[in-house]
């Protein structure tokens, strides 16, 4: 890359290290200053659509490169950015992609496979917490439970009964 493209690189991530701090020292945004705002997100993204410069498949016509229009409405409504996080959202998916990996990939039945598959996890999770094979409820892999260490389960069951 050239010096002015370099310099130009060095400027953007200036800029969004910038925009991070003044986020994070943001209790809350004003209306007032929301169409500066909104100006500031469209000079980033023409900055990062020409670092990035990005040619193969959609190009920068992407879901989340779109979604940074909404970040001064969103700082009007909910504050700061650093106050929310989609870590939380993301980790709970975890047990859908593990379903989903169990199923038959058709595409017509694909939803319903992947329920039957998270309901059955589900199960074998309560059943193994129950007999005291596994310790975390959130855990994901349920692969160490076997019908084995569940017959203890069954013949404390059958102890209540008798």
């Amino acid at each position: 890359i050239g010096p002015k493209r370099a310099a130009y690189i060095i400027e953007t991530i200036e800029l969004f290290i910038t925009f991070e701090e003044f986020c994070k020292d943001r209790k809350g945004f004003s209306s007032r200053i929301i169409p500066g705002f909104k100006k500031l997100m469209i000079d980033m993204k023409q900055m990062f659509r020409y670092v990035v410069d990005r040619q193969e498949g959609k190009g920068m016509n992407l879901v989340k490169f779109h979604l940074l229009d909404h970040i001064p409405q969103d700082c009007l409504d909910m504050g700061s950015p650093v106050n929310t996080s989609g870590g939380p959202g993301e980790a709970n998916q975890k047990q859908n992609k593990a379903a989903g990996k169990r199923t038959q990939m058709n595409q017509g039945s694909f939803n319903i496979q992947q329920s039957i598959k998270v309901a059955e996890s589900n199960s074998i999770r309560t059943a193994g917490l129950h007999a005291g094979v596994i310790t975390n409820a959130f855990a994901t892999d349920t692969s160490k439970i076997t019908d084995h260490s569940l017959s203890s389960l069954n013949n404390d069951k059958e102890g209540v009964n008798n």
